[in-house]
């Protein structure tokens, strides 16, 4: 079932335990992966860290990333390219 037809408890819950690689967390913003690491490197956007498993390997979660747009009032609902 796609994520946008469960109910939003459900939805929520999804998202808690959903990692996000650097590209799909760039798909996420309609951003380059290089742009996602400037906003970690700028103290006032205080982007969220990837959480990383080793050096080769890191993600986001996706509750954390929408929860970061949503503070700063960025639209995630928009077209993507």
């Amino acid at each position: 079932m796609e994520l946008e037809k469960l109910p939003l408890e459900q939805r929520v819950e999804q998202m808690k335990h959903t990692r996000l690689r650097p590209k799909d967390a760039a798909a996420l913003f309609r951003v380059t992966r290089q742009a996602l690491y400037k906003w970690m490197k700028d103290p006032d956007m205080a982007f969220p860290r990837p959480q990383k498993v080793n050096k080769n390997y890191a993600f986001w979660i996706e509750y954390d990333l929408r929860t970061w747009a949503e503070t700063k009032g960025i639209d995630l609902t928009g077209p993507t390219k």
